[in-house]
């Protein structure tokens, strides 16, 4: 959910001739998740692995061709829900206290973890940002049916994604027709704002409810048509085989 403004817009941000792009969503996917699987398997306090993941995030970077201001634009949902867990460990008091404000204090086993937590959050969501913003969203569902996610799950994913686009269109068209009639959104009262949320539910929903009715008129019988994969390729081959061996590395280097 977290992704999905971002999965919209992501076919024209970043060009389509860099080595990263050369790799199928399926590639990309696994990808991510060895990455994931990674950082959780290094220690609080290993900074040296840290700084490890940091000069391989990027490198991706630099090859994917992603900006900085790219990623740090679409960064601005995840970021609060980020500081919520970072502060929760926070303020947990574990360890000898070095810091204390009446009832709230900080440890240093507590700062340890909290610093640890946080470059975990934000490699990891940096990692699957630059999935977001170079892969298109259906090609990525196809993959994930073609990793063997739930049938369910996909059906879920695909039609959020649709509906979401829909939803934001329905919000458009209503935004126009309000400036269209010398309105400001500015200065509408809060009654408004909740009888124009009423509006757009009930549009969206007929809507969907039309789009349904079009879907079943034309055979669709809850599983989507996804298109044969490519077999796996060399360079994808060798980008999984180095994230497989970085995680094979951080698991033994913990011991």
């Amino acid at each position: 959910m977290l992704h999905v403004p971002t999965l919209l817009l992501a076919t024209t941000l970043t060009p389509a001739n860099t080595p990263w792009q050369r790799l199928q969503p399926k590639t990309r996917l696994l990808c991510g998740l060895l990455w994931v699987l990674g950082l959780t398997l290094i220690p609080a306090g290993n900074w040296g692995l840290y700084a490890l993941y940091t000069l391989i995030l990027g490198l991706v970077i630099r090859i994917t061709q992603v900006s900085a201001h790219q990623i740090a634009r679409h960064l601005q949902v995840e970021i609060p829900l980020v500081a919520t867990i970072v502060l929760s460990v926070l303020f947990g008091g574990q360890g000898q206290v070095l810091m204390r404000w009446g009832w709230l204090m900080i440890g240093d086993q507590a700062l340890v973890h909290t610093l640890s937590l946080m470059l975990k959050l934000i490699l990891s969501l940096l990692f699957w940002k630059i999935i977001t913003l170079t892969t298109a969203p259906f090609p990525l569902i196809q993959a994930l049916r073609t990793l063997g996610c739930p049938e369910l799950v996909v059906s879920i994913a695909a039609m959020m994604l649709r509906y979401t686009e829909l939803l934001v269109q329905e919000q458009l068209r209503m935004q126009q027709a309000i400036l269209a009639r010398g309105c400001k959104p500015s200065t509408l009262s809060w009654q408004v704002w909740g009888n124009l949320l009423g509006v757009l539910f009930l549009r969206s929903y007929g809507r969907g409810e039309r789009i349904s009715q079009a879907m079943q008129a034309r055979g669709f019988t809850g599983h989507l048509i996804v298109d044969n994969m490519q077999p796996w390729q060399l360079i994808e081959l060798l980008a999984l085989s180095s994230l497989s061996g970085l995680v094979l590395g951080t698991a033994l280097c913990i011991r």
